[in-house]
């Protein structure tokens, strides 16, 4: 499944670097990294419940 952002970034990931960055790669690293941790800090927000579940002998 990981195979769709890799094709995505193949396809505008350049061009990215080169319009809205400057040609400087390390400024989307670093809004990579950012966007990590605001996603790792969103988890903590996730209230998972697993269900209940009932066995029957």
């Amino acid at each position: 499944m990981s195979v769709i952002p890799q094709i995505i970034n193949a396809l505008i990931g350049g061009s990215m670097v080169k319009y809205f960055y400057g040609g400087n790669a390390i400024w989307a690293l670093v809004v990579s990294g950012i966007s990590f941790l605001i996603a790792a800090i969103s988890v903590i927000r996730v209230n998972d419940v697993d269900d209940k579940v009932e066995l029957k002998n």
